[in-house]
């Protein structure tokens, strides 16, 4: 990054070493992330609750197990009131919603920084 021995260099702020800094530390957490994730799905495969002998292959994907392998009946829940118009209940993940536009002002944010550093390397007169 800083064009160490280049003929033509430039002297960057240091906002541009901390996002990459910044940078970094999400590719760090990123591989800490999926080596969690791989840890915990072979895991599971290997220690994980067994199912039933009477499950095949299929069952282990997920299909369900043959009609004559349960032998409860489901209980009937009644009815939930009817919604009266569409949106009519409020608004449903409003901390989803947040954190998505959170997600998205730091993205702008970021790109237009970085637009704005790749004009100043990038004179065009």
């Amino acid at each position: 990054m800083d064009f160490t021995g280049a003929a033509l260099s430039f002297e960057y702020s240091g906002m541009a070493y901390t996002m990459m800094g910044i940078a970094g530390i999400g590719a760090v957490l990123a591989v800490v992330a999926g080596g969690a994730y791989l840890l915990i799905t072979v895991g599971s495969l290997v220690f994980g609750k067994k199912l039933d002998e009477s499950a095949g292959l299929l069952q282990s994907f997920g299909f369900p197990l043959s009609s004559g392998n349960y032998n409860a009946q489901p209980e009937v829940l009644p009815m939930a009131a009817a919604v009266e118009e569409h949106g009519s209940a409020g608004f449903e993940a409003p901390g989803t919603f947040v954190l998505a536009m959170l997600l998205l002002v730091s993205f702008v944010v970021y790109y237009f920084i970085n637009w704005k550093y790749l004009s100043s390397v990038w004179p065009l007169s």
